[in-house]
């Protein structure tokens, strides 16, 4: 009894130190999105179906997904991943055979100490109860995407860079399977298409697309 009460005091002492707050606005907030923000946040409404998005990469947002990247704010996976599902869900699309990422380079990796893209992979492939399976290899280097410019550069930049690993248990290919395939952040979509062909290579019948944000819709 006393260490449950212990535990309560430590809590409230902590909320009072350090108040739970809006993931996007940063204010402080009892829920991972305030109210303000369930109202003001840049939703996407009209989905593209290259990549589906629950909202446009700018203004809070911007800010929130540099944060989740740059300043190791783990907790943004679940709002995060929990946003796609609700897109997901809202634009009818069934439960994939298998969810995937696409994965960011090895340098990358150590220089930030995970795969963001992975950890929103990991949320959405629980929340619909199929297997996370890491199908996609980077197989190059290349210039950073966000330091190019035009779509063209952005498009020779990552042509040939990833490659289909094996299947879903051991088999060689994805032959008629449908898979989902998460990342953070949709830009022109030079990415998302080498990456969906590189699954359709291996046999994928139908790859699903979604990301956090995207620049535009």
């Amino acid at each position: 009894m006393l260490s449950a009460l212990q535990d309560n005091a430590v809590a409230s002492l902590l909320d009072l130190l350090f108040p739970p707050r809006c993931a996007f606005c940063r204010k402080p907030s009892q829920t991972t999105i305030c109210d303000q923000c369930e109202v003001d946040l840049p939703w996407i409404f009209r989905q593209d179906k290259s990549c589906l998005a629950p909202l446009l990469y700018r203004g809070n947002v911007r800010k929130m997904l540099h944060r989740y990247k740059f300043n190791d704010r783990f907790n943004y996976d679940k709002v995060l991943g929990d946003l796609m599902l609700r897109c997901l869900q809202d634009f009818g699309i069934p439960s994939p055979d298998a969810v995937c990422w696409v994965p960011a380079g090895g340098l990358k990796i150590y220089k930030r100490g995970y795969d963001q893209s992975r950890r929103l992979a990991a949320v959405v492939a629980d929340g619909l109860d199929v297997p996370l399976v890491g199908l996609l290899a980077k197989t190059g280097r290349k210039k950073t995407q966000s330091t190019l410019k035009s779509s063209a550069e952005r498009i020779e930049n990552v042509r040939g860079v990833f490659s289909a690993k094996a299947g879903l248990d051991g088999m060689v290919g994805l032959d008629g399977m449908v898979i989902l395939l998460v990342d953070d952040i949709y830009t022109t979509g030079a990415t998302m298409r080498e990456c969906v062909n590189a699954l359709k290579a291996t046999g994928a019948e139908h790859v699903v697309c979604v990301c956090a944000a995207r620049s535009r819709t």
